[in-house]
């Protein structure tokens, strides 16, 4: 009887173990990996900010768009030092063909890349000028976490996504 006990006790020690590190490898992902996908961009409304907040389970301290051909921020963007940082351990080189987000929570960061398409692409810099934008959307590079939100303007089958932040 006694060596049931003890088998029983060390299955559900091992069974517990195996849960928590599975929960914290979970934790680990949701934290570090924003819900922003090529799908969420293409579902987004025409002409109304998304703000990103609503697609993380945590509040991101800086949210930054590193445009296509560009490999870093620039220095004078919010957190840029922490941000390039990071984009430098990833060995991230920027091209022509993607663009990214990188998300800084705390001490953490993720990176999202996105392929540019002639259905959705990126807009940013000088394209930006010509699209009619919302009152209260202001196209940036780098965005605090709470006001961070991408706009798709443009039309069905052409659209462009703007980075930036609502005031």
């Amino acid at each position: 009887m006694r060596g049931n006990w003890t088998k029983r006790l060390l299955w559900l020690v091992i069974l517990a173990t195996g849960l928590g590190a599975a929960g914290l490898i979970a934790v680990d992902v949701m934290l570090t990996t924003p819900p922003i996908t090529r799908t969420t961009l293409e579902t987004m409304p025409m002409g109304k900010p998304q703000m990103l907040t609503t697609l993380m389970p945590d509040e991101p301290d800086t949210i930054c768009l590193v445009p296509p051909h560009e490999k870093r921020v620039p220095q004078d963007a919010r957190d840029a030092a922490a941000i390039n940082g990071y984009l430098i351990s990833r060995t991230y080189g920027g091209d022509a063909t993607h663009w990214a987000l990188v998300v800084m929570i705390g001490n953490r960061f993720a990176l999202t890349r996105f392929e540019r398409s002639e259905k959705l692409d990126i807009a940013w810099g000088d394209d930006v000028s010509g699209l009619n934008l919302p009152e209260g959307f202001a196209p940036k590079i780098c965005a605090e976490g709470h006001a961070a939100a991408l706009l798709k303007t443009g039309e069905a089958g052409k659209a462009r996504v703007v980075f930036g932040a609502v005031q």
